[in-house]
C-alpha cells in the first residue's frame, strides 16, 4: 500500500504526536529495552521519554522538509519512509550518544558510535511506522459521517482512482503538477492523470474558485485570504497556503474572499 499524504505532519497533528511519542517511551523503560533496566526507573524513564520526545520532533522536521522540499519520487511512497527513516536515525544517533552521556555516565568511545546505529535505526523505525498510522487516523476520525454530505465532495471520476481514505473526504482544493492534478482533501492528497481543465470540469458548479492558472479550492475550506502589490495567498483550514494571481483578484474581491482595496487580510 503507498504511503499517502495523509501520513504528512502537520500542526494539527503535532500534539497527538508528541503524546504518542511521549506513550512509547514509558513502554521501552518499562521493558527495560537495551538493557535500560539496570539503571533506576525514574532515570530510565526520563532517558527513554527524552528520547522519543527528541526523535519524535526530528522525525517531524525531516518528513516536513521531504514532503516540501524533495523531489516526489523520492519523498513519496515507501521510499520516502526508507530515506525519513535513514536521516532521522541518523541524527537520532547523536542524540542517543549525548543521552548516554549526559543521563546514563556511559559515555561511548568514537569506535562505537557507528555500533549505535542500528538499534537506533530500528526504534526511529517504530516510530516514524506509529507516528504515520497515527496522523492519517487522526485525520480520518476528525472527519464525522455527516461531514462529506456537507461540504465539497470529490468528483466520482477522480474519487475512482484515489485510496478509498481520501475519496471519502471533503475536497479542498485541485492543483496542477505537469500533466497531472492533485486532488487535495481534509484527509490528504493524491496524483491523478487528467487535464486541470478536464479536472475543474468533473467540479462543475460546486461552491469553489480558480484563484490561479494551476489552483482552485473549495469555498468552505478557505480560512484567511490577503493581497498586497499584486500578490496574494489563500490559507486554507488544513494549513494548505495557495497562491492567488492578479487575473483571479477582482473575481475573489467579488465573492467576498479576499479583501477590498486597502484591507490587509480576511477570513472566512
Amino acid at each position: 500500500m503507498p504511503i499517502q499524504a495523509p501520513h504528512r505532519p502537520g500542526r494539527d497533528t503535532w500534539p497527538a504526536e508528541i503524546a504518542v511519542l511521549t506513550g512509547l517511551g514509558v513502554f521501552f523503560a518499562l521493558a527495560g529495552l537495551f538493557d535500560t533496566d539496570r539503571a533506576p526507573l525514574a532515570l530510565s524513564l526520563i532517558y527513554w521519554c527524552g528520547l522519543m520526545v527528541a526523535g519524535g520532533s526530528i522525525l517531524i522536521a525531516v518528513d516536513t522538509a521531504l514532503g516540501r522540499f524533495a523531489p516526489r519520487p523520492l519523498a513519496e511512497g515507501w521510499t520516502g519512509f526508507a530515506g525519513l527513516v535513514l536521516i532521522a536515525g541518523t541524527l537520532q544517533t547523536g542524540v542517543v550518544a549525548f543521552f548516554e552521556v549526559a543521563l546514563m555516565n556511559h559515555p561511548p568511545q568514537l569506535q562505537d558510535i557507528p555500533y549505535l546505529w542500528p538499534p537506533v535505526l530500528l526504534v526511529m523505525l517504530v516510530a516514524a511506522a506509529a507516528m504515520r498510522v497515527f496522523r492519517t487516523v487522526l485525520r480520518l476520525r476528525r472527519q464525522s459521517p455527516g461531514e462529506a454530505g456537507s461540504h465539497v465532495r470529490v468528483p466520482a471520476l477522480l474519487a475512482e482512482r484515489m485510496a478509498p481514505g481520501l475519496r471519502r473526504s471533503p475536497l479542498i482544493a485541485l492543483s496542477a503538477e505537469d500533466h497531472y492534478v492533485r486532488v487535495h482533501t481534509r484527509a490528504g492528497s493524491a496524483l491523478v492523470l487528467i487535464r486541470f481543465g478536464d479536472a475543474l470540469k468533473l467540479v462543475g458548479q460546486q461552491p469553489g474558485h480558480k484563484v490561479h492558472r494551476s489552483w482552485w479550492v473549495a469555498t468552505d475550506a478557505i480560512d484567511t485570504a490577503a493581497y498586497s502589490r499584486g500578490r496574494g495567498e489563500i490559507r486554507l483550514s488544513t494549513g494548505l497556503t495557495v497562491p492567488v494571481s492578479r487575473s483571479y483578484a477582482e473575481t475573489l474581491r467579488g465573492a467576498g474572499i479576499l479583501p477590498r482595496r486597502g484591507a490587509a487580510s480576511s477570513s472566512s
